[in-house]
């Protein structure tokens, strides 16, 4: 499979929809970046710590189209929740 990268993860190649896709997913990886630093910055010092099965959610859980980070084995998953289901959108493999 041709994958192409935005920084955070491996994408699939999407033809000529691809550009339009990475741009997405950049703009994603953006907010969850800004969401983390003011996280970080304005409540809980340097450091935030979650235990091994704690998830990140940026928005409701269970709610369409919601966002979560989520540590998956070694691995760390991006899930977005589409049609009743939290969906791997990308991830970072250890």
């Amino acid at each position: 499979m041709n994958t192409t990268t935005n920084g955070y993860f491996p994408l699939p190649a999407y033809g000529d929809s691809g550009q339009a896709k990475l741009s997405e997913y950049n703009a994603i990886m953006e907010q969850i970046d800004g969401v983390i630093k003011q996280l970080v910055d304005g409540h809980f010092g340097d450091n935030i710590q979650l235990p091994d099965n704690g998830v990140v959610y940026i928005g409701e859980d269970g709610v369409e189209g919601s966002w979560r980070i989520k540590r998956s084995g070694n691995d760390l998953q991006f899930q977005r929740y589409e049609g009743g289901l939290w969906i791997a959108k990308g991830g970072v493999t250890a």
